[in-house]
């Protein structure tokens, strides 16, 4: 069998087919995927072998090439098939579940439901330790666990990006999000998604008063609607309040061609309203070493470790030393 010309190509021209249909395949799925075509093609491998068990089994001697024996081999290759597929299938439910929930402790503190606002939603209630910007910030969780929290469906002007400058409307925002949330208990709803690519868990958030404070920066023209599949739970109702803002010209609105579904042109703002000021991220303090009193551009640090060391946390972007390693979530601000 081994020797065979025939065998040798039919082994090469499935190795390419393999590598053609799984190239951007995760290994688990192509496995999973291939588990299935031999429990699937044990089938028709068996309606063969009942009627010439020879097409089936290629050796041996010719009285043992039975049907019987075609039916114990081919069951015998179905039900490994079929039980090493259930098997690899729940182990990859089993990791997206895990993925799924927090980083440090893999479970959810015990979710709350409150009827008052919604018969058929659930919230986890936090309290909230500091406001990084208008939609991002970090929450104490009733298992004394911290989460950075970014407010799904909205986008707030930046304040803190270490690649922009701080735009317009940007400073509101965070002084408006800090007024109402700062030190407060919210409730957070999760979507499909519960994290994003930092880390950082994305959330519609309610404060004392049941109002979704998504909405209320909404409605104050301090943010516009952002849409990241798959959670678009509320995408509709935030479009309506979003369109009632643009025609009372509030906030990000009163600027034309400032705000839109791609983002904030903070360039044009500028240089249609020339009150507006765009202004580059300040650090709070500076950062230097010195070699015979003289100031040298270039700081590296190796880890938070090393910046805490140094004196030198939390380091801001811009300041030296600073990388985008140092700052996890890419808020501006590195070893918090």
């Amino acid at each position: 069998m081994f020797r065979s010309k025939k065998y040798w190509l039919l082994l090469i021209l499935f190795i390419i087919f393999e590598s053609v249909l799984f190239s951007s395949t995760v290994t688990r799925n192509a496995i999973i995927f291939n588990l299935f075509l031999s429990a699937f093609a044990s089938i028709p491998a068996w309606l063969i072998g009942m009627i010439k068990p020879s097409a089936i089994i290629k050796w041996g001697p010719l009285h043992k090439k039975t049907r019987l024996r075609v039916t114990t081999l081919v069951g015998s290759q179905f039900l490994a098939s079929a039980l090493l597929m259930f098997l690899m299938v729940t182990i990859n439910e089993s990791n997206s579940l895990v993925q799924s929930l927090p980083l440090e402790t893999k479970e959810l503190p015990t979710i709350e439901e409150k009827s008052e606002v919604s018969k058929n939603r659930k919230f986890i209630e936090a309290k909230v330790t500091k406001v990084t910007d208008g939609d991002t910030f970090t929450v104490a969780l009733n298992n004394g666990q911290e989460e950075k929290i970014r407010m799904l469906l909205i986008d707030t002007p930046e304040t803190k990006h270490p690649d922009k400058p701080v735009q317009p409307f940007g400073e509101e925002a965070s002084t408006f999000s800090n007024e109402k949330l700062a030190g407060q208990t919210v409730k957070l709803e999760f979507d499909a998604a519960e994290r994003d690519q930092y880390g950082r868990l994305l959330a519609y958030v309610y404060l004392s008063d049941e109002s979704m404070f998504n909405e209320v920066l909404l409605e104050k023209g301090l943010a516009r609607v952002a849409i990241f599949q798959p959670n678009v739970k509320y995408v509709d109702q935030f479009k309506e309040i979003e369109q009632r803002a643009k025609k009372q010209k509030v906030g990000i609105w009163s600027i034309e061609n400032y705000a839109s579904d791609k983002g904030f042109n903070d360039k044009d703002a500028a240089v249609q309203n020339p009150s507006v000021e765009i202004k580059s991220t300040p650090p709070s303090k500076e950062i230097t070493q010195s070699t015979n009193d003289e100031k040298v551009d270039f700081v590296y640090f190796k880890n938070c470790d090393a910046v805490r060391a140094a004196g030198a946390a939390p380091i801001y972007a811009g300041q030296p030393g600073y990388t985008r390693k140092l700052d996890r979530d890419g808020d501006g601000i590195g070893c918090e």
